[in-house]
Protein backbone atom coordinates (compact mmCIF):
# COMPACT_ATOMS: atom_id res chain seq x y z
CA UNK A 1 0.00 0.00 0.00
CA UNK A 2 1.20 3.52 -0.84
CA UNK A 3 -0.12 7.00 -0.29
CA UNK A 4 0.43 9.51 -3.10
CA UNK A 5 -0.27 13.26 -3.43
CA UNK A 6 -3.03 14.47 -5.74
CA UNK A 7 -3.56 18.17 -5.01
CA UNK A 8 -2.03 20.52 -2.49
CA UNK A 9 1.14 21.97 -1.13
CA UNK A 10 4.35 20.00 -1.68
CA UNK A 11 6.70 22.40 0.07
CA UNK A 12 6.64 25.29 2.45
CA UNK A 13 5.03 25.73 5.85
CA UNK A 14 1.96 23.61 4.99
CA UNK A 15 4.01 20.71 3.62
CA UNK A 16 1.90 17.59 3.36
CA UNK A 17 -1.45 19.36 3.25
CA UNK A 18 -3.98 18.68 0.51
CA UNK A 19 -5.66 15.71 -1.08
CA UNK A 20 -3.84 12.38 -1.15
CA UNK A 21 -4.92 8.95 -2.36
CA UNK A 22 -4.12 5.38 -1.47
CA UNK A 23 -2.63 3.10 -4.11
CA UNK A 24 -3.37 -0.51 -3.22
CA UNK A 25 -0.88 -3.29 -3.92
CA UNK A 26 -2.51 -4.75 -7.05
CA UNK A 27 -3.95 -1.54 -8.53
CA UNK A 28 -2.24 0.33 -11.34
CA UNK A 29 -3.89 3.62 -10.34
CA UNK A 30 -4.57 5.26 -7.00
CA UNK A 31 -8.03 5.20 -5.41
CA UNK A 32 -9.12 8.65 -6.66
CA UNK A 33 -8.49 7.75 -10.31
CA UNK A 34 -9.92 4.25 -9.89
CA UNK A 35 -13.18 5.64 -8.51
CA UNK A 36 -13.72 8.31 -11.15
CA UNK A 37 -12.63 6.00 -13.99
CA UNK A 38 -15.44 3.62 -12.95
CA UNK A 39 -17.97 6.43 -12.59
CA UNK A 40 -17.13 7.72 -16.09
CA UNK A 41 -17.41 4.27 -17.71
CA UNK A 42 -20.91 3.95 -19.27
CA UNK A 43 -20.70 0.17 -19.52
CA UNK A 44 -19.70 -0.23 -15.84
CA UNK A 45 -22.36 2.26 -14.74
CA UNK A 46 -25.16 0.60 -16.74
CA UNK A 47 -24.18 -2.81 -15.36
CA UNK A 48 -24.18 -1.42 -11.79
CA UNK A 49 -27.58 0.25 -12.27
CA UNK A 50 -29.06 -2.92 -13.78
CA UNK A 51 -27.80 -5.02 -10.86
CA UNK A 52 -29.03 -2.52 -8.22
CA UNK A 53 -32.14 -1.18 -9.95
CA UNK A 54 -34.49 -1.79 -7.01
CA UNK A 55 -32.21 0.16 -4.62
CA UNK A 56 -31.73 2.88 -7.23
CA UNK A 57 -35.48 3.34 -7.74
CA UNK A 58 -35.95 3.57 -3.99
CA UNK A 59 -33.14 6.13 -3.68
CA UNK A 60 -34.38 8.19 -6.66
CA UNK A 61 -37.95 7.84 -5.32
CA UNK A 62 -39.29 6.93 -8.78
CA UNK A 63 -39.37 4.09 -11.32
CA UNK A 64 -36.29 5.28 -13.21
CA UNK A 65 -34.78 2.98 -15.86
CA UNK A 66 -31.26 1.60 -15.51
CA UNK A 67 -29.96 3.67 -18.50
CA UNK A 68 -31.50 6.90 -17.14
CA UNK A 69 -30.13 6.22 -13.67
CA UNK A 70 -26.68 5.49 -15.14
CA UNK A 71 -26.76 8.83 -16.97
CA UNK A 72 -27.81 10.75 -13.85
CA UNK A 73 -25.19 9.04 -11.68
CA UNK A 74 -22.49 9.73 -14.26
CA UNK A 75 -23.51 13.40 -14.23
CA UNK A 76 -23.30 13.48 -10.42
CA UNK A 77 -19.85 11.87 -10.55
CA UNK A 78 -18.66 14.48 -13.05
CA UNK A 79 -19.97 17.29 -10.85
CA UNK A 80 -18.31 15.86 -7.73
CA UNK A 81 -14.97 15.41 -9.49
CA UNK A 82 -15.18 18.92 -10.97
CA UNK A 83 -15.95 20.37 -7.53
CA UNK A 84 -12.99 18.60 -5.93
CA UNK A 85 -10.63 19.68 -8.74
CA UNK A 86 -11.92 23.28 -8.71
CA UNK A 87 -11.48 23.57 -4.95
CA UNK A 88 -8.01 22.11 -5.21
CA UNK A 89 -7.03 24.56 -7.97
CA UNK A 90 -8.52 27.55 -6.18
CA UNK A 91 -7.04 26.51 -2.87
CA UNK A 92 -3.96 24.35 -3.37
CA UNK A 93 -3.30 24.13 0.36
CA UNK A 94 -6.51 22.12 0.77
CA UNK A 95 -8.44 24.59 2.94
CA UNK A 96 -11.69 23.91 1.10
CA UNK A 97 -11.58 20.14 1.46
CA UNK A 98 -13.55 20.30 4.67
CA UNK A 99 -16.47 21.71 2.67
CA UNK A 100 -16.58 18.43 0.73
CA UNK A 101 -15.56 15.89 3.38
CA UNK A 102 -17.53 15.29 6.56
CA UNK A 103 -17.09 12.70 9.34
CA UNK A 104 -18.38 9.31 8.18
CA UNK A 105 -20.36 8.94 11.40
CA UNK A 106 -23.11 11.57 11.28
CA UNK A 107 -23.18 11.78 15.09
CA UNK A 108 -19.53 12.87 15.28
CA UNK A 109 -19.24 16.63 15.54
CA UNK A 110 -15.59 16.84 16.58
CA UNK A 111 -12.89 16.51 13.95
CA UNK A 112 -10.52 13.74 14.97
CA UNK A 113 -7.09 12.48 13.94
CA UNK A 114 -7.29 9.80 11.21
CA UNK A 115 -11.07 10.17 11.14
CA UNK A 116 -13.08 8.15 8.63
CA UNK A 117 -14.70 10.66 6.25
CA UNK A 118 -17.09 10.88 3.32
CA UNK A 119 -17.27 13.40 0.54
CA UNK A 120 -20.28 14.01 -1.65
CA UNK A 121 -21.78 16.48 -4.10
CA UNK A 122 -24.06 19.05 -2.56
CA UNK A 123 -26.53 20.15 -5.23
CA UNK A 124 -27.86 23.66 -5.68
CA UNK A 125 -30.90 22.81 -3.60
CA UNK A 126 -31.15 20.95 -0.33
CA UNK A 127 -33.69 18.63 -1.97
CA UNK A 128 -31.00 16.78 -3.93
CA UNK A 129 -29.69 13.74 -2.08
CA UNK A 130 -26.29 12.74 -3.40
CA UNK A 131 -25.70 9.10 -4.15
CA UNK A 132 -21.97 9.05 -4.82
CA UNK A 133 -19.46 9.06 -1.99
CA UNK A 134 -15.71 9.56 -1.97
CA UNK A 135 -14.29 7.92 1.15
CA UNK A 136 -11.16 9.18 2.87
CA UNK A 137 -9.18 9.23 6.08
CA UNK A 138 -8.81 12.71 7.56
CA UNK A 139 -5.42 13.92 8.81
CA UNK A 140 -6.53 17.51 9.42
CA UNK A 141 -9.14 19.95 8.12
CA UNK A 142 -6.79 20.53 5.17
CA UNK A 143 -5.57 16.99 4.51
CA UNK A 144 -7.45 13.88 3.42
CA UNK A 145 -6.33 10.55 1.93
CA UNK A 146 -8.88 9.05 -0.48
CA UNK A 147 -9.40 5.33 0.13
CA UNK A 148 -12.09 4.73 -2.52
CA UNK A 149 -15.71 5.49 -3.14
CA UNK A 150 -19.07 4.04 -4.02
CA UNK A 151 -22.61 4.67 -5.12
CA UNK A 152 -24.39 4.61 -1.77
CA UNK A 153 -28.04 3.66 -2.08
CA UNK A 154 -28.84 2.46 1.44
CA UNK A 155 -28.76 4.18 4.81
CA UNK A 156 -25.91 2.11 6.23
CA UNK A 157 -22.74 0.98 4.49
CA UNK A 158 -23.11 -2.51 5.94
CA UNK A 159 -26.42 -2.94 4.09
CA UNK A 160 -24.74 -3.72 0.74
CA UNK A 161 -21.52 -5.61 -0.08
CA UNK A 162 -20.03 -2.87 -2.29
CA UNK A 163 -20.33 -0.19 0.43
CA UNK A 164 -19.31 -2.56 3.22
CA UNK A 165 -16.13 -3.27 1.22
CA UNK A 166 -15.39 0.48 1.11
CA UNK A 167 -15.89 0.71 4.87
CA UNK A 168 -13.43 -2.14 5.44
CA UNK A 169 -10.93 -0.42 3.12
CA UNK A 170 -11.13 2.78 5.20
CA UNK A 171 -10.48 0.81 8.39
CA UNK A 172 -7.56 -1.03 6.77
CA UNK A 173 -6.01 2.23 5.55
CA UNK A 174 -6.46 3.90 8.94
CA UNK A 175 -4.76 0.94 10.66
CA UNK A 176 -1.93 0.99 8.08
CA UNK A 177 -1.41 4.73 8.61
CA UNK A 178 -1.17 4.16 12.37
CA UNK A 179 1.29 1.29 11.88
CA UNK A 180 3.42 3.50 9.61
CA UNK A 181 3.34 6.37 12.14
CA UNK A 182 1.51 8.70 9.72
CA UNK A 183 -0.82 10.85 11.82
CA UNK A 184 -0.26 14.46 10.70
CA UNK A 185 0.02 16.19 7.31
CA UNK A 186 3.72 16.84 7.88
CA UNK A 187 4.25 13.08 8.29
CA UNK A 188 3.33 12.69 4.61
CA UNK A 189 6.17 14.80 3.22
CA UNK A 190 8.60 11.87 3.29
CA UNK A 191 6.33 9.12 1.93
CA UNK A 192 6.88 9.83 -1.78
Amino acid sequence: MQIVPIFGSRSGPEDGEGLWAVKYELDRKHAFYELFDRLEDPEWMLDFCTQHLEDIQEKFKCRISAPDAAFKLMEEGQMLKAKIVAMARADPAGKGLQQIFQPLNNSESNLLELQLSKGSFKGPSNKYESKIRVYAVRFSERTYAVTGGAIKLTRLMKDRPHTELEYRKMLRVRDWLKDEGLFLPEDLKDVR
